[in-house]
């Protein structure tokens, strides 16, 4: 199902972002030798199961549409920081403000139409929706 980028409502970054499993091995042993042994065994056991992983929930809000992707690229902070130019344009657009400045608006979607965020289409439907507003 597709989506035009000038229904988006809300674009949400959830989830528990690093996750550490494994590990948690105990070492131990009989005197101080067998402490000693026991300690390093678990470290290397420590070190062969431990597994981080990425957790993170993108929940998509337009007009007629919610839908929620998993990704595991980036914690829900950092995907937030590299989709910030992105999300400065959901939701706002709809009902505009009125101390807006149409220029640096016009401004902004020609950046992201020229750094490929923004298709030809999309592009030209929301440069359209902006002008007809003044």
């Amino acid at each position: 199902m597709r989506s035009p980028y000038t229904d988006a409502v809300a674009l949400e970054f959830s989830g528990p972002g690093r996750v550490t499993t494994g590990g948690g091995v105990w070492g131990g042993g009989f005197g101080l030798k067998g402490a000693a042994e026991g300690m390093i065994v678990a470290s290397v056991l420590n070190a062969l199961t431990t597994r981080t992983k990425i957790h993170t929930v993108i929940r998509y809000l337009a007009v007629n549409l919610e839908a929620f992707f998993f990704y595991s690229k980036a914690t829900p902070d950092q995907l937030r920081v590299q989709l910030s130019k992105v999300l400065s344009f959901i939701g706002p657009l709809a009902p505009r403000s009125a101390g807006r400045d149409t220029i640096s608006e016009l401004e902004r979607l020609a950046e992201l139409h020229s750094a490929g965020v923004l298709s030809d289409e999309e592009f030209t439907t929301l440069t359209s929706k902006i002008i007809s507003s003044l």
